[in-house]
């Protein structure tokens, strides 16, 4: 059985313009030097070169008769052999210090892109959901009342169940939600095994930090996981788990939609206050009358996303 940080908009416009502020600074950087890279680059080259034509001339008018062929010759050399090397470290050093904005640029396109195809498929999914919902009858979804795992008994004899030999050991085979029904088939309560395993927790916690084994008192009675009963889990902590137990549940007709149930189900959530999980099917969608099915959130997200 299936059971189943966000900053403000100021911060975020604030972060946002702090960003657009580092990269513009970071651009200049890059420009100012590249712009000295190429201005030494160019400089150095041409200082290279004089050097290296003055010292070529010097040689070849010392010590050859060739009318000029061998000075020709030796500077087309000394320049065919310092042009790459100069070409290549420009290139190598400008790469270092534009490969990252590149590829920033490229990184920040594919996001934009990316929010923008998600956020189209997003809508386009939930749409879909919400046209499959009003689509499909409750009747046609629900897990009949004889399909649920559940205990069925007065609401009398319903209050002295024992937690722990009762309904615990009903918690199996995937089972992580216990509806507890009155002898009209009526729903009384909803147990969820994570909220019975808390109240297991709070006890044991209660029994540790008291002085007599086993001591935590309600009602003048010493609590123990072991003595507790579904009346003690009702009226523990103030009611707050039976306040859980009682109301986190909606009710819808048996000729609604799947869209009826979960606009149940929110406003539940609403009035309650409190996380709404289960939509029982009655006749007229009265909590009065005998259930008819039951459909569970993940019950209804699976027909929501395939139908």
């Amino acid at each position: 059985m299936p059971n189943g940080d966000a900053s403000s908009p100021a911060t975020s416009t604030k972060a946002d313009a702090s960003e657009i502020l580092d990269t513009r600074m970071q651009t200049e950087a890059r420009l100012k030097i590249a712009f000295q890279i190429l201005s030494w680059a160019t400089f150095g080259l041409g200082v290279i070169v004089a050097i290296m034509v003055i010292g070529a001339s010097i040689i070849s008018i010392r010590v050859a008769d060739d009318g000029g062929k061998t000075f020709s010759t030796t500077v087309e050399r000394i320049f065919t052999s310092l042009l790459p090397v100069v070409a290549t470290w420009v290139g190598t050093v400008l790469a270092f210090y534009f490969t990252k904005e590149s590829f920033q640029a490229a990184s920040d396109s594919a996001k934009a892109n990316f929010k923008e195809g998600s956020s189209t498929v997003t809508a386009a999914v939930a749409e879909l959901g919400d046209r499959r919902l009003a689509a499909q009858p409750v009747s046609q979804c629900m897990r009949s009342y004889d399909d649920i795992a559940k205990i069925v008994k007065p609401v009398a004899e319903l209050s002295k169940l024992n937690l722990v030999n009762d309904i615990e050991p009903l918690f199996k085979d995937k089972v992580t939600r216990l509806p507890l029904f009155d002898a009209q088939k009526v729903i009384k309560y909803m147990i969820h095994k994570s909220v019975l395993a808390f109240f297991f927790d709070h006890v044991q916690t209660v029994q540790q930090k008291t002085s007599a084994p086993g001591a935590a008192q309600v009602a003048g009675v010493s609590l123990t996981r072991e003595n507790a009963t579904l009346q003690d889990f009702l009226t523990y902590n103030d009611g707050k788990y039976g306040k859980v137990v009682e109301t986190s549940f909606a009710f819808v007709a048996k000729d609604k939609t799947l869209a009826d149930a979960v606009a149940a189900m929110r406003k539940v959530e609403k009035e309650a206050g409190i996380a709404c999980q289960d939509v029982f099917v009655t006749a007229t969608g009265e909590k009065s009358e005998p259930v008819l099915g039951w459909l569970s959130d993940r019950r209804i997200q699976n027909f929501a996303q395939f139908g």
